[in-house]
């Protein structure tokens, strides 16, 4: 399972899963066995520390928020529509 780091906290790590919006917490150092450098997606290489991923990292941490709100919509949406098919 591969999560981001996004904080630290009394010691130990606040991890979350790119699709998840619920942080992990706590992490203990010991629990962390790799880091990623770097990866491949399509045929392409790509580097973490490439402006372009940097970039996407920090807009996908940065904005838990509205997709928690983004899900809450969807799954009220889904209700509803289950409500009117009868289902």
């Amino acid at each position: 399972v591969l999560h981001r780091i996004v904080g630290i906290k009394d010691g130990s790590f606040i991890c979350r899963g790119d699709n998840q919006i619920i942080d992990e917490y706590p992490v203990k150092n010991e629990s962390i066995i790799g880091i990623v450098t770097d990866y491949t997606k399509n045929g392409v290489f790509k580097s973490v520390e490439s402006f372009s991923q940097k970039l996407y990292s920090r807009f996908w941490v940065n904005t838990v928020l509205f997709r928690k709100i983004k899900r809450k919509f969807f799954v009220f949406g889904h209700n509803i529509k289950k409500k009117f098919k009868g289902n």
